[in-house]
């Protein structure tokens, strides 16, 4: 019983970030879908900066990737924001240099162009373009997961069921008949 209990607890786990996955694919996915009506209009760009994650370099411990970010100021209906947004996802990059390239060519625009939401102007972005491939592992890995999860459960409650409408085993068929 022990193994059913650690066996269902991995599943649930499996299913459960298969529904966080899934909730992040759909907003993802809504923002997507918003970026069809923002606006341009022209900022100014406040200060850059390169940002190293992960545990890579003379540290160790993983994988070091440089994200690139812009910070921007811009204007609408007469008030100020400032954004750091450049695509929906935030860029990692595999090297300092093209983090570096990311913001020359990000901010190369002479006037900076700043999209943003008119519903909701402080958000705003550099760049309406996304990647597909930011869409494709949000849309695979909640369907891996919910996949999995399931036919997972499913096999465990049909062999729970299997087990319980099975008869006990009986001790009258294990004589011999010797006494």
């Amino acid at each position: 019983m022990v193994l059913f209990a650690a066996l269902f607890l991995g599943i649930a786990f499996i299913l459960g970030w298969g529904i966080v996955f899934a909730s992040i694919a759909f907003r993802y996915s809504m923002e997507c879908f918003r970026l069809g009506r923002y606006v341009q209009t022209t900022g100014t760009v406040r200060a850059t900066d390169i940002q190293i994650g992960g545990g890579g370099g003379s540290h160790g411990g993983g994988h070091a990737y440089y994200t690139p970010v812009v910070w921007y100021d811009y204007s609408v209906g007469g008030h100020a924001y400032t954004g750091s947004r450049i695509y929906l996802a935030p860029i990692h990059t595999q090297s300092f240099a093209e983090a570096q390239q990311w913001i020359t060519a990000t901010t190369a625009a002479k006037p900076l162009v700043v999209w943003y939401d008119p519903a909701s102007p402080d958000h705003a972005l550099l760049s309406t373009a996304f990647a597909k491939q930011d869409l494709l592992w949000l849309a695979v890995i909640p369907v891996f997961a919910l996949g999995v999860g399931s036919i997972m459960m499913i096999k465990l409650i049909r062999r729970l069921r299997s087990m319980r409408a099975a008869p006990p085993p009986s001790t009258a068929a294990n004589t011999t008949g010797n006494l």
